[in-house]
């Protein structure tokens, strides 16, 4: 198939029209406020998009250019469907920088500019809430839970070393010990 024909994508194109697509869906119930709630939101999107085959319109690995002829017509309209989704997921302050945008993928490089820049502070401020959390009246399973969702996140912001050289397997190990503390 040449790349201008529509008659015929595959249902896993990501320009190919399902059922479900239509704008103004709720992707995640998560909305983003800003850069205290950003790395969440912005994981949240990317899984939701990805399992939607639309992640590319966000990334930058699917862009207008990519396509020929009525192809360009279709992705103009994902984008606009992944403009509204973003929409809906986002606090009512931000939604001018949507509803005023002509690409999703500037929203979403406006959005990580604007919030994802505080890291360094979230990362802080998990390592203090992992350092200071206590089982208290907690379950173990409520405790363990929120444990794990700290270190999750963290590992997110943070992720450790893919290196497997042996300079880096100290470090490594020595974070991974912390984990169990």
């Amino acid at each position: 198939m040449a790349d201008g024909e529509v008659s015929s994508l595959d249902h896993n194109h990501p320009l190919f029209f399902q059922a479900s697509d239509a704008p103004g869906l709720v992707l995640i119930p998560l909305k983003l406020t800003g850069s205290e709630n950003y790395a969440m939101w912005s994981r949240a999107m990317k899984l939701a998009l990805r399992g939607m085959s639309k992640l590319g319109f966000v990334d930058g690995s699917r862009v207008k250019g990519m396509h020929k002829g009525e192809l360009v017509e279709k992705w103009e309209k994902y984008n606009m469907i992944v403009l509204s989704w973003t929409g809906s997921t986002v606090s009512n302050e931000l939604m001018p920088s949507i509803v005023y945008a002509s690409n999703a993928k500037k929203v979403w490089a406006d959005f990580q500019e604007r919030f994802d820049g505080s890291n360094l502070t979230r990362i802080y401020h998990l390592w203090t809430a992992i350092a200071t959390l206590r089982q208290g009246t907690d379950s173990v399973n409520s405790y363990y839970s929120k444990m794990k969702d700290m270190w999750d996140e963290l590992d997110i912001i943070a992720p450790l070393d893919s290196c497997d050289c042996e300079e880096s397997r100290p470090s490594v190990e020595l974070l991974k010990n912390i984990c169990l503390l």
